[in-house]
C-alpha cells in the first residue's frame, strides 16, 4: 500500500515540474529601447529603437523580426524584416510623425515555429495632440452650465 502511494505521488510530481519547463522553454518575447527614455518625440524627429527576441533573459542571435510602423489605429507606414545579428540585438531607424499623435511599433518573431507578437506605442507631442471630433454642442452646453453652478453636498444622518 505504501509503495503505491509513493509511486502516485512521484509520479504527480513529475507532471507538475515537467509542465513547468515547457512553459518556461517556449517563452519568447521582444524588447524595445528607445533612443528616448520615455518615449516622447518631436513632430518630424526620427526615432531609433534597438530590438531584442529575448529568451531566457538571453538575446537570441539572428532571429528575424517582423515588424510595422504607424500612426495608431491608420494604416501602416513601414514594415519590414530586421534581422538581429550575432549580439542578438539590432538598431531599427524609423520616421517620425508628421503630426501631433501616436505612433505604434508592432514586431513579432517566430521561433521553434511559434509566432510572438509585442505591440508598442509611442507619442510625438502628445501636449498638443487634439481629439479629431469635437463634442456636440449640447453637451458642451450642459457641461459649461454644470462647471458654473456651485455643488452643495449633503450628510445623510444615520
Amino acid at each position: 500500500m505504501r509503495k503505491t502511494i509513493s509511486l502516485f505521488l512521484s509520479l504527480v510530481l513529475s507532471l507538475g515540474l515537467a509542465a513547468q519547463k515547457t512553459n518556461m522553454r517556449d517563452y519568447v518575447s521582444i524588447r524595445f529601447v528607445p533612443n528616448h527614455i520615455d518615449w516622447t518625440y518631436a513632430v518630424g524627429e526620427s526615432v531609433e529603437i534597438e530590438v531584442a527576441a529575448i529568451r531566457h533573459y538571453v538575446p537570441i542571435p539572428d532571429a528575424d523580426v517582423r515588424y510595422e510602423w504607424g500612426m495608431e489605429q491608420r494604416a501602416t507606414e513601414k514594415s519590414g524584416v530586421l534581422r538581429t545579428g550575432k549580439s542578438g540585438v539590432q538598431r531599427l531607424r524609423l520616421p517620425g510623425a508628421s503630426q501631433p499623435g501616436f505612433k505604434t511599433l508592432s514586431a513579432s518573431v517566430e521561433i521553434d515555429g511559434r509566432p510572438t507578437l509585442t505591440p508598442s506605442t509611442s507619442p510625438s507631442r502628445p501636449s498638443r495632440y487634439s481629439p479629431r471630433h469635437r463634442f456636440p454642442r449640447t453637451s458642451r452646453r450642459f457641461g459649461s452650465r454644470a462647471l458654473r453652478k456651485p455643488v452643495e453636498y449633503r450628510c445623510a444622518r444615520y
